[in-house]
C-alpha cells in the first residue's frame, strides 16, 4: 500500500510467521557447542586473566562470540 511503512510489512509478516527457532539455547546445545561454561564466582578470576572484559562482569548471562 503506497504511504505505510515497509517496516511495518515486515512486524506483522513475522508476527504471523513467528520464531524459525527457540530464541534460547537448550542445555544440550550449550553442552554440544564445545564453548566454556563460566560460574559466576569466577568471573572476577577471569577478568583478571584478561579472559572477560571488565564491562561483562556485572551481566549475568555472557554469549561468548569467538573462541
Amino acid at each position: 500500500m503506497i504511504g505505510t511503512d515497509p517496516l511495518d510489512s515486515f512486524e506483522e509478516l513475522a508476527e504471523l510467521l513467528g520464531q524459525a527457532k527457540p530464541q534460547t539455547a537448550s542445555k544440550e546445545e550449550i553442552d554440544n557447542s564445545g564453548l566454556e561454561v563460566i560460574r559466576m564466582s569466577s568471573l572476577a578470576e577471569y577478568e583478571k586473566a584478561g579472559r572477560v572484559a571488565p564491562m561483562c562482569v556485572d551481566r549475568v548471562c555472557l554469549p561468548v562470540l569467538s573462541r
